[in-house]
């Protein structure tokens, strides 16, 4: 029997306007390419202005004057390369991509590609249509909420927005879950929002599509 499995992760940052960036593009590669232990030129071995990628694999890192986008294709189900997807977002492309160029974040967002069983996919749209739409097989929703420094702090309107695609592909079906964080105000420096970023991501993630039809 199958069970529902991640097969592509992307984690992504929406900033204010920084045009040095295309000026630091150099230096920020030689960053992420050489030095480190979470990446390098094997990891991305081809490169042009503003991404680092790897077409066999289908890794990909993009930077632009107002987004970075990272995204690791799973070439297994092991549990350790997950966790050392987060360990490359979290103890290194944050810390010195983001908070080394000052850059002020608008938006964490992290992005789950999951193969879903059919039992997985008859219990979402079960929970989530009533009975006339339960036979559309392919679509596209959000759900906004708020963070609890949202409700609880006068003058912070942060919130976090989920947006789930579902589709199939000849006989597998997939579901897309993308997480986002949004900062209202933009947040000055984002390092001690990472953490618990990702585990509420990984905690909406397991309850709300990977656990579902077991």
């Amino acid at each position: 029997m199958g069970k529902n499995k991640i097969l592509e992760l992307t984690f992504g940052v929406l900033f204010n306007h920084s045009f040095k960036l295309n000026d630091r593009w150099g230096s920020i590669a030689d960053t992420v390419l050489y030095g480190n232990e979470y990446f390098s030129a094997d990891y991305f071995p081809r490169f042009e202005l503003g991404r680092l990628f790897n077409l066999e694999l289908g890794h990909i890192l993009k930077l632009s004057s107002d987004n970075l986008v990272y995204t690791h294709v799973l070439q297994s189900d092991d549990q350790g390369e997950k966790d050392m997807f987060e360990k490359r977002v979290t103890k290194f492309l944050v810390p010195k991509v983001i908070e080394d160029n000052t850059l002020v974040t608008r938006r964490l967002g992290v992005v789950y590609k999951c193969e879903i069983t059919e039992a997985g996919k008859k219990a979402f749209v079960d929970k989530v249509f009533v009975p006339e739409f339960k036979s559309i097989s392919d679509f596209r929703f959000s759900k906004k909420e708020s963070t609890l420094k949202g409700s609880n702090f006068t003058g912070t309107d942060s919130y976090i927005n989920k947006i789930y695609t579902v589709g199939s592909v000849e006989k597998a079906s997939y579901i897309t879950f993308d997480f986002q964080l949004h900062f209202v105000p933009p947040l000055a420096y984002v390092n001690n929002e990472i953490a618990s970023f990702f585990s509420s991501s990984k905690t909406h993630l397991s309850n709300e599509i990977l656990s579902l039809g077991e």
